[in-house]
């Protein structure tokens, strides 16, 4: 008898220890409040979570007492310091309900911003200029984050202006809960202005007379931010660097010059391209392509293309010098040939051209001049032309886009005019301009709208005058859909309209359903021929693969077609 008694004093104890100790499941649950106040007291608790190994009945105690101290902390960098909150708490032996019911009280908002500017910078007039739009305002809520951005938008301005070295002597915030205000006060020293001291570029294939011209900045001007930038994109984008580091050694400035280390890894010299493929417009094609970037230390390069599939061939070369900014600026010297089959004929052509490439507010803009000597072969009897033009053109591309590769976002818009005249080898007076569009929109992450659209019209007396090559023809798996591949023309004019909706089936995989129409003759909107159809449209890092069947939805007794495009989408 004495002996289960012993047992049952010391048994007792761990029974009741192993109630206390018992890991709990703890789940926690805040209402009254949302978006950032809610995401931010969420992520309080959350920590305060793992501060623990395991929750037991002890220890999720004390987790519950303290929660509303931590969601309290949580809302203060909104501006609320005076929150209501309001605990309950459901229990089992295994799980812990913990509901919080938040009221956040009245914000408190700034009363008075002490600002104060000294050094060099105080008697800046644009650096004052800049700094009146200082972001903090009197009577906005005393918020953390719009604090912090305040201080970085002052050492942001002193920096476009040349004053790398501001201090920030003073940064204080007198909160008083008692009036419920906030007093900033900020003593901002701008120090030296400084300026772009000497360049220095690593040694590479290019001179550094040709790198000097890439400098947005010249020696002696005020050290910004913004021109390092601006350097930094204009070596990246310039085709000829695969890395570019722009390093300001501020710590080695002598007399307030900033010297500038550029570390730059030139890309490959030489580079060649191999390509195969299938599209019902073009049948089986190849390509070949070399590039040689390094013919001279000015920064002159060779691109040659050759293109070849059943339908039509190319052959181009391309001599490029850089202009007076090689990031954007080059001259074009170009030499190009090419045979083009279709059932309304054949035309063989062979061009030698100069043009200068440039950017215009934005957009990429061509002037050409064009020496072109064309052959063409008409299958309906019509004796065989020959004509010779001298021809100068204008292009203008912009083109804007989140993924160049798999866009869900973006435009393509491409503006183009050209002429000739009798007075200067033309057979006959023409002018011609043609527009090109495309759009695309993604809501819902897997919803797509696909709008494509061109229009075009020449200025000529008869069409037949106007070499094959720049007659107008539509209709294949890149226009109107249903019909084949150029099948809809000649003209002098063409329009097209093409919009087409997806749904996402998994990763870049969409289903579509299209309706383009179309038409080339001799006036804007005659016989418009119409397709409509469903399809499979598989977006990959090489450009989108397009599978669809549709079929002429105006013409009686055509057949649905199969068709099979692959190219980028913008």
């Amino acid at each position: 008898m004495m002996k289960k008694f012993w047992l049952l004093i010391y048994v007792w104890p761990l029974l009741f220890c192993s109630n206390i100790f018992a890991a709990l499941a703890v789940e926690t649950n805040i209402s009254g409040i949302s978006n950032d106040l809610l995401s931010n007291a969420a992520a309080a608790l959350k920590n305060k979570e793992k501060s623990y190994s395991e929750f037991t009945q002890a220890t999720a105690t004390e987790f519950y007492q303290t929660a509303p101290r931590e969601i309290t902390k949580a809302l203060q960098p909104y501006g609320y310091f005076k929150p209501q909150i309001s605990a309950k708490l459901k229990t089992t032996n295994k799980r812990w309900v913990m509901n919080f019911q938040v009221k956040p009280g009245p914000a408190l908002k700034i009363s008075a911003i002490d600002l104060k500017i000294y050094g060099a910078g105080s008697s800046d007039k644009q650096l004052m200029r800049a700094l009146a739009s200082f972001p903090l305002k009197t009577g906005a809520i005393f918020q953390t984050e719009s604090y912090t951005s305040a201080k970085s938008f002052l050492f942001s301005a002193a920096a476009n202006y040349g004053y790398l070295q501001a201090l920030l002597t003073e940064k204080t915030v007198y909160i008083d809960l008692e009036k419920y205000t906030a007093r900033v006060v900020l003593e901002f020293n701008t120090g030296a202005k400084y300026y772009f001291g000497n360049v220095t570029f690593t040694p590479g294939p290019f001179s550094e007379k040709f790198l000097q011209r890439f400098l947005p900045f010249q020696y002696g001007e005020i050290y910004t931010g913004k021109k390092v930038q601006e350097l930094q994109d204009a070596l990246t984008n310039s085709n000829y660097f695969r890395q570019v580091a722009i390093i300001p050694r501020v710590a080695k400035a002598e007399k307030l010059l900033v010297p500038i280390d550029v570390e730059l890894e030139p890309r490959k010299a030489k580079q060649f391209n191999l390509g195969a493929g299938y599209g019902t417009d073009t049948g089986v094609r190849a390509s070949l392509g070399m590039e040689l970037r390094h013919l001279t230390t000015m920064g002159q390069s060779l691109k040659s293309m050759l293109q070849l599939s059943q339908i039509q061939n190319d052959l181009e070369m391309h001599y490029l010098i850089p202009g007076r900014r090689p990031a954007t600026d080059q001259y074009d010297l170009s030499l190009a040939g090419e045979t083009l089959n279709l059932d309304y004929g054949k035309s063989f052509t062979a061009q030698v051209a100069a043009g200068y490439i440039t950017v215009f507010h934005g957009w990429h803009q061509t002037i050409k001049l064009s020496l072109q000597h064309e052959l063409d072969q008409y299958s309906n009897g019509k004796p065989d032309a020959h004509a010779t033009l001298l021809m100068p053109s204008v292009n203008w591309l912009h083109s804007e886009t989140d993924d160049p590769a798999r866009p869900n976002f973006g435009h393509n818009i491409s503006l183009n005019v050209q002429g000739a005249s009798k007075s200067f080898l033309a057979p006959t007076n023409f002018f011609q301009a043609q527009a090109l569009a495309k759009y695309i929109y993604t809501w819902r992450d897997d919803w797509q709208i696909f709008l494509r659209g061109s229009l075009g019209y020449t200025a000529i007396d008869r069409l037949s005058d106007l070499p094959l090559s720049l007659q107008f023809f539509t209709g294949g798996a890149q226009s109107v859909r249903g019909y084949d591949y150029n099948s809809i023309g000649p003209g002098k004019s063409t329009v097209t309209a093409s919009v087409e909706l997806r749904r996402r089936v998994i990763g870049d995989i969409f289903l579509n359903a299209f309706f383009d129409c179309g038409s080339a003759n001799d006036r804007f909107f005659g016989n418009l021929n119409k397709g409509a159809g469903v399809g499979v449209v598989w977006r990959t890092m090489i450009g989108t693969l397009e599978l669809s069947i549709a079929r002429s939805i105006n013409i009686n007794g055509m057949p649905y077609k199969v068709q099979f495009s692959m190219g980028p989408e913008l």
